[in-house]
């Protein structure tokens, strides 16, 4: 499946008097970034946590949040950390007496992880399982969002290229009529220059045949039939599209201008236009597609 860059995913687990919340969010990036916001007595897993990402990830910027929290009811047989405890109450009053103004401090405030003794290894062990686990059910459920956004993506983006197709086959129709036109007009001017002056025949067809190639752009209307065949490839694949999708773009979008360049019928010009317009909203979509 066809992901976005773009998702979010979160899991929320119990145990043991706390309160688990996992929260991931990625965002488009050219290349694969993981930041991470955790308890500092699950660094330990971090590596972990950041090789289950790379092994379902290929490109994006990632931010990952873990948080515990013990429930106020369920105290049980925890130990606080007193100094912590300690420098915080200190801290607290010394802005309140600097500032004049009064501030009161809960139990609450201290059933966050930082606070309390650090428990036993068998108990940190089956705190780090489920954390793992939970995580990963997180990265599961970001897959799939990202996955929905992504289809999405593409639905945009076939829509666009249709836009684009349609003004493209019209710029292929009144090219030959363009080109006809101009042939028709040096012909009937070259008639009545030869009646009033002398023409080397030679040098004049050389001349015209040089000029009628600038003109031509059946070159460029083949190689734009050709990316937009291997764009319809691309987008119908599975594996990773952006980067594919990002060069291809560039190409159409240089023989676009191309187009343009070569003609000077207005109603040429103006589809051209739109078929830039187009691929600009593509080039949007695509830039957040894995």
């Amino acid at each position: 499946m066809t992901q976005s860059m773009t998702g979010f995913a979160k899991s929320e687990v119990s145990y043991n008097g706390q309160q688990i919340s996992i929260e991931l969010k990625s965002v488009n990036n050219r290349f694969k970034e993981i930041r991470f916001r955790i308890p500092h007595q699950l660094t330990s897993l971090e590596m972990k946590l950041r090789e289950a990402l790379n092994q379902k990830f290929k490109r994006g910027s990632f931010d990952v949040s873990i948080n515990l929290k013990r429930s106020a009811g369920q105290i049980g047989d925890i130990t606080f950390n007193s100094q912590k405890v300690e420098a915080y109450i200190r801290s607290v009053k010394a802005i309140s007496d600097k500032v004049g103004v009064g501030l009161t401090v809960s139990s609450g405030d201290f059933l966050r992880s930082e606070f309390l003794n650090d428990q036993n290894d068998e108990t940190n062990e089956e705190l780090n399982k489920l954390i793992l686990s939970s995580f990963s059910n997180a990265v599961s459920d970001l897959i799939q969002s990202r996955e929905e956004e992504g289809n999405k993506l593409l639905m945009a983006i076939n829509t666009f290229l249709k836009n684009y197709e349609e003004s493209f086959n019209k710029v292929k129709g009144f090219a030959v009529e363009y080109k006809l036109n101009v042939e028709n007009k040096l012909n009937t001017k070259l008639k009545e220059y030869k009646e009033k002056i002398q023409i080397d025949n030679n040098r004049l067809l050389q001349e015209l045949v040089f000029y009628l190639e600038k003109l031509d752009v059946e070159e460029e209307f083949t190689r734009v039939e050709s990316h937009l065949g291997k764009m319809r490839e691309i987008i119908a694949q599975s594996s990773e599209k952006g980067r594919q999708l990002d060069f291809l773009l560039q190409e159409l979008g240089r023989e676009t201008n191309t187009i343009g360049s070569k003609s000077a019928d207005s109603r040429i010009s103006q589809h051209v236009v739109e078929m830039k317009t187009y691929l600009e909203k593509i080039r949007e979509q695509a830039l957040n597609l894995e």
